[in-house]
């Protein structure tokens, strides 16, 4: 009997033992469990940036507003300081960029002569010298506008040679020499500016002991079709001498004789402002 009490005994403090090693784990698996929460699934887990990382971010923000800011200040101060207009009304075969248009030279007509037209490029192609004006194709009537060609193969020192403007339509004779009647004017190449204009004696219509330019040289002419003015610009040089009272219609044009001379339009330009006639300058009328 004192057996089989002591055996029970033995058995209590056995399941005893084992009930309290459940409850301590149980105890250490819900401490476990406090210390490192769950993470929800679908959800990655943010980690913050370290304090160098976050210093590297702020200035690539900040550097990135600031360029953003000077790209726009630069945009606005070449928009306000560009002399350059955009001419909304041009037609025809003209494109513009900005206030620059694509202008070419027109096919002289009237005679069989020998020009070979390119677009912008004319080349003076007769077998021997033949004296041509070509036309540039844009008519101008308004705005203020500015050419600007250069030559080559010209030999300009023995031959005339040289750019101007006409009054449009231009029905003269287009072998005739630019300038040498009403309806046209030239700057020479040998630095003579030219217009016969009607009841003017020489002294007049022709200005000699200009800037003279040798080949490859630019020529350049501005018109103000409000003022009715005209520029001439031997390379980038004003000339003194300026006309004034200029038809309400013209066209640009180029003058040359010797076989192989290519004159080139380098620019057709509408400008938001004119240049002013140099103080004390000549005055021509038309």
């Amino acid at each position: 009997k004192v057996i089989k009490e002591n055996q029970k005994k033995e058995k209590k403090t056995k399941k005893d033992k084992i009930e309290k090693t459940k409850e301590i784990k149980t105890e250490k698996k819900e401490e476990k469990n406090k210390k490192v929460p769950k993470t929800q699934k679908g959800k990655s887990k943010k980690t913050k940036p370290k304090k160098d990382e976050e210093a590297e971010i702020e200035q690539s923000d900040s550097s990135k507003s600031e360029s953003d800011s000077l790209d726009e200040e630069g945009s606005d101060s070449s928009d306000s300081d560009s002399d350059i207009d955009s001419d909304d009304s041009s037609q025809g075969s003209e494109k513009k960029k900005g206030g620059i248009v694509r202008a070419k030279f027109l096919q002289p007509t009237g005679d069989e002569f020998h020009i070979q037209i390119q677009g912008p490029i004319a080349t003076w192609a007769s077998p021997s010298n033949e004296g041509v004006t070509v036309l540039v194709d844009k008519v101008i009537t308004e705005g203020i506008w500015k050419i600007t060609f250069t030559f080559q193969r010209s030999d300009c020192s023995m031959f005339i040679t040289g750019a101007g403007f006409v009054e449009s339509p231009y029905t003269e004779n287009l072998g005739a020499i630019l300038g040498e009647n009403s309806k046209g004017c030239m700057y020479q190449t040998g630095g003579i500016l030219q217009h016969y204009g009607q009841g003017q004696d020489r002294s007049e219509r022709y200005v000699e002991g200009l800037d003279s330019l040798s080949d490859g040289r630019q020529i350049s002419i501005e018109v103000n079709m409000k003022k009715k003015t005209a520029i001439f610009f031997a390379g980038t040089k004003q000339i003194a001498p300026y006309y004034d009272n200029i038809p309400s219609k013209i066209q640009f044009a180029a003058r040359a004789y010797f076989s192989g001379t290519i004159f080139r339009i380098v620019s057709l330009t509408k400008l938001r402002k004119p240049t002013k006639p140099l103080v004390g300058a000549r005055k021509i009328l038309w």
